[in-house]
């Protein structure tokens, strides 16, 4: 089952404005998760970039 929870974390003015952005928000929350979590194989950091990069192709 996949749950999410919410956190606070202090941003630069122009970083939450982007935030207000559902997507982006979403978006950056799936790339923190993605780089927190341990993985054997590629790096998370590496994994997380692959996944937005397809992601912005794809248009969500």
């Amino acid at each position: 089952m996949d749950t999410t929870v919410e956190v606070t974390i202090p941003v630069d003015p122009e970083a939450a404005a982007a935030l207000a952005d559902t997507r982006n928000r979403e978006a950056i929350g799936r790339l923190v998760s993605r780089i927190l979590t341990r993985r054997a194989g590629p790096g998370p950091l590496a994994l997380a970039i692959a996944e937005l990069k397809a992601e912005v192709r794809r248009g969500s």
